[in-house]
């Protein structure tokens, strides 16, 4: 019996460090879910931004984020529409179609929001370094 739940836990720990961790598409979904709570000091911690950047100063950034997204009435809904990473692992673009509530600027604009990430310290980040 000990042999048996041994090897259980040996078979659970190799499936899950074949699963990988978490996945560009996570963390910008996670990223829009702050955004869309008005989580902001959440939101930044998830953004890769230049250096020399407060705190403060990407705070404020997802803050006219929000506020770009309010003006859309809230978003009501979004779909990940594709996950490109790199060859070498470390950064990727994703897509995503972003249905807002009432929408104003963006109507019949229907193309994907495109969110390049970055991966530092096996952690994906939504990279702002060039934006």
């Amino acid at each position: 019996m000990k042999k048996c739940k041994l090897f259980m836990l040996a078979l659970c720990a190799v499936l899950f460090a074949a699963c990988g961790g978490p996945k560009p598409s996570d963390t910008a979904c996670k990223y829009l879910d702050y955004l869309k709570d008005g989580k902001y000091e959440d939101a930044a911690k998830l953004l890769k931004v230049a250096d020399g950047a407060t705190a403060e100063e990407t705070v404020q950034l997802c803050q006219k984020m929000g506020a770009i997204i309010a003006e859309e009435g809230g978003i009501d809904k979004y779909e990940v529409v594709s996950e490109e990473i790199a060859e070498d692992g470390n950064t990727a673009v994703v897509k995503i179609n972003i249905t807002y509530k009432e929408p104003k600027h963006s109507a019949g604009n229907n193309d994907p929001a495109e969110f390049d990430m970055v991966k530092v310290d096996k952690k994906w980040y939504v990279d702002m370094t060039n934006k």
